[in-house]
């Protein structure tokens, strides 16, 4: 899992940034059942995936944690991918070549509902991955 600085790096930056839609990072729920969600809006969900870290520099005691994180656009399913898709392209070209502090999208992948990673049709939801790759560069 992605360390507590990129995810409140991340999570603070679609407070501030993402009003479009709802977000959650799905690490706080079990089920999509458990989200406070209505039945006919989209909403965003986050995944923050394992990183490694790595040593930069002895001597000044620089780190660098690369990771990756899914963002899920989920929509109710039963309308046409027009919409979520749509949200999808929002989303990257906000994350895209983006940098917060010393965190750096390096990738910002198109959307897919065909990965594994993507939410499948979840009784009335279907989902968009826009899977990301990261760094993230801290000194002690």
């Amino acid at each position: 899992m992605s360390s507590v600085n990129v995810r409140t790096l991340v999570n603070d930056f679609l407070t501030a940034n993402w009003i479009t839609t709802p977000f959650f990072d799905l690490s706080d729920f079990t089920t999509n059942s458990d989200l406070p969600i209505n039945t006919t809006d989209s909403w965003l969900g986050i995944q923050y995936f394992g990183g490694v870290e790595d040593i930069q520099s002895i001597p000044a005691k620089c780190y660098r944690e690369t990771g990756a994180i899914s963002f899920h656009i989920v929509s109710p399913s039963g309308f046409t991918s027009t919409a979520a898709l749509t949200l999808c392209e929002q989303l990257r070209d906000l994350l895209r070549d983006r940098r917060l502090g010393s965190l750096y999208f390096m990738e910002v992948r198109p959307p897919t509902d065909q990965s594994g990673k993507a939410i499948k049709f979840d009784g009335a939801w279907n989902g968009f991955v826009i899977e990301t790759v990261y760094w993230y560069d801290i000194a002690y």
